[in-house]
């Protein structure tokens, strides 16, 4: 329900349903891409997490790795709370930006092309895993 008032600040008359389109697109290409980079990420920590004998074992070694793989999960969380002063405070701030930021094509070609760019990494990567 939020993200729809959102979508509505957004959107100028008329291009409601593109710029919900893409907002939704962008929003459900996360969770595909979040997993396609910790699958590479994690991949990489010796010994291999998603090794079942591992678990077993018990050793000092993996726990080691398990605890390093929490440390960089709540790394990554707590470095996209760096992304919130982006957000607008309140509905004035939105349509004050909207109105007094320039308009400049490159902005919309290099968020399509970032969206694009993580959908097809995603896709590929989910594809061949």
């Amino acid at each position: 329900v939020v993200s729809t008032f959102v979508i509505v600040e957004m959107a100028e008359g008329g291009d409601e349903g593109i710029v919900y389109g893409l907002l939704t697109t962008t929003y459900n290409v996360g969770g595909p891409f979040a997993s396609a980079i910790s699958n590479q990420l994690f991949g990489l920590f010796e010994p291999k997490l998603s090794d079942p004998k591992n678990y077993v074992e018990d050793r000092p070694t993996f726990r080691n790795t398990v605890a390093l793989s929490f440390v960089v999960t709540y790394a990554a969380a707590f470095l996209s709370l760096l992304t919130l002063p982006l957000l607008p405070r309140q509905k004035a701030q939105v349509q004050q930006w909207k109105r007094d930021w320039p308009r400049r094509d490159i902005y919309a070609w290099a968020s399509l092309t970032i969206l694009v760019v993580g959908l097809v990494y995603s896709c590929a990567l989910s594809v061949l895993a």
